[in-house]
């Protein structure tokens, strides 16, 4: 003697591994999920901030390019370039206006360096 199937169960409606799955999957709410919140909602309560910014892709790199300006000097040009770009994208209230002032600020006083770096050599090898 079988037990009674309960009502909106299908008993042969088994998936993988013998978990028993509803009837029809699109419209089950399991009752362990909760209902999807607002993302104001989510990120209300205290210790949870805001979504990320993101900074301009073009300012990072010139930040980036104007740290590596110092051992590497052809990069200070690359620094140098993609800060004014970045500087002229980011005009309107963007973010990453100070990467991109910083990239700028990094990639001259490296160039400036390796000018100096290499004027001392050239008048040393007068």
């Amino acid at each position: 003697m079988t037990a009674p199937a309960a009502a909106g169960r299908d008993p042969n409606a088994y998936g993988r591994r013998g978990v028993w799955q509803p009837v029809d999957p699109r419209t089950y709410q399991s009752p362990w999920t909760a209902p999807a919140a607002e993302p104001r909602q989510v990120f209300a309560g205290p210790g949870y901030t805001g979504p990320k910014v993101r900074v301009s892709p073009v300012a990072m790199t010139a930040f980036v390019f104007g740290l590596l300006s110092f051992p590497i000097a052809p990069l200070a040009i690359v620094a140098i370039v993609c800060g004014i770009v970045a500087l002229g994208a980011t005009r309107h209230g963007a973010p990453g206006r100070g990467y991109a002032r910083g990239g700028l600020v990094l990639g001259a006083a490296a160039a400036g360096v390796w000018l100096t770096f290499f004027a001392m050599i050239a008048a040393l090898a007068l």
